[in-house]
């Protein structure tokens, strides 16, 4: 079916109706106007799609004005480039049916009511899309980021499930709650939010903020690269990984990057922890500014468990440097 024209197409737009519309295969293609589920007047509308079904739209839109919609995602794939909830009353249940980024777009997923992550997940495809959704997620399923584009989660979200990074990037602005986050080789996790146990596989990246920010986890295993921006002007503007439990660097990479400035403070923070597993990273790439060096356990004068980039002290310098001179006069 493909609807063309300036007109919307309107599942339940008239007083006290009841419109459904239920897709298990086939084609549904809106070119002209936008969706508007669930349309003033105290209507009702309900899509529901399963199976193999395709639903295409620049915009849908549920429970306009006064009236009630309900999506029901249970399979199939929607392609949009906003699905945004109304004034009236919105619900949408992803359970299985994947949701597709047509453009990029700030308001991708807003605006509704409840937004229900059931046990068949979330699936999210931003393809080549940056796209972003302040909706808050709540719900017992998990949430699959796909495609090459990035994902901007900013709402504070309270979903059960899992989270997996399965390309792309996903960056976390609000809250993740408990939600555990995978991240898949090549893709990446970042923001300056809040996530669960954190889990980088070899070949991907985690790095704290959208520039230089906080990301907070409450466990984190680095098997990928831990990617830190630093902007050596004074004050120490560094990324900071906030792990509140176990961060494991055995197998992790570092790779720093100098955004602004040659460093010029004493120590720049950029992970805290409440226990480390291993003595220091597998390997450190990028821009490690002369004559600092990685402190695994540095006191920021309220904890040691801090790793950070430090220069040492002028004393702890001359010490070094007068043990190099009694050598040199030993050898002599």
């Amino acid at each position: 079916i493909t609807k063309g024209g300036s007109g919307d197409f309107v599942v339940g737009g008239d007083a006290t109706s009841n419109g459904t519309v239920d897709i298990s295969g086939g084609l549904i293609n809106v070119t002209g106007g936008v969706t508007n589920i669930g349309k003033n007047n105290t209507a009702t509308g309900t899509l529901t799609m399963s199976a193999t079904a395709d639903f295409r739209t620049s915009q849908l839109v549920v429970g306009v004005g006064t009236g009630t919609g309900t999506v029901n995602l249970n399979g199939g794939t929607l392609r949009t480039a906003a699905l945004n909830g109304g004034t009236g009353t919105s619900t949408v249940r992803f359970n299985g049916g994947m949701l597709q980024a047509t453009a990029d777009s700030a308001t991708f997923i807003s605006g509704i009511g409840t937004a229900e992550i059931q046990s068949g997940g979330a699936k999210i495809d931003t393809q080549t899309f940056n796209v972003t959704a302040s909706q808050a997620f709540s719900g017992s399923g998990g949430l699959t980021k796909s495609g090459s584009g990035t994902l901007t989660l900013t709402g504070n979200s309270t979903y059960g499930g899992a989270t997996l990074v399965s390309a792309g990037t996903l960056l976390v602005n609000g809250s993740l709650g408990t939600s555990a986050v995978t991240v898949s080789s090549g893709a990446r996790v970042g923001g300056g939010g809040t996530v669960g146990a954190v889990t980088v596989n070899s070949g991907a990246f985690i790095g704290a903020g959208n520039s230089i920010g906080t990301l907070t986890a409450s466990s984190a295993v680095i098997n990928g690269t831990l990617d830190v921006e630093f902007d050596g002007t004074g004050g120490g503007s560094i990324d900071l990984l906030a792990v509140t439990g176990n961060l494991d660097i055995t197998n992790a990479i570092l790779d720093l990057s100098l955004i602004g400035a040659s460093a010029d403070d004493a120590a720049y923070v950029f992970a805290s922890y409440g226990s480390l597993t291993g003595a220091s990273f597998a390997s450190i790439t990028g821009d490690l500014p002369s004559g600092y060096y990685i402190d695994y356990a540095f006191n920021n004068g309220v904890t040691s468990n801090n790793i950070a980039l430090v220069i040492p002290e002028p004393a702890a310098m001359l010490l070094g440097s007068l043990g190099l001179l009694g050598l040199l006069l030993r050898r002599r």
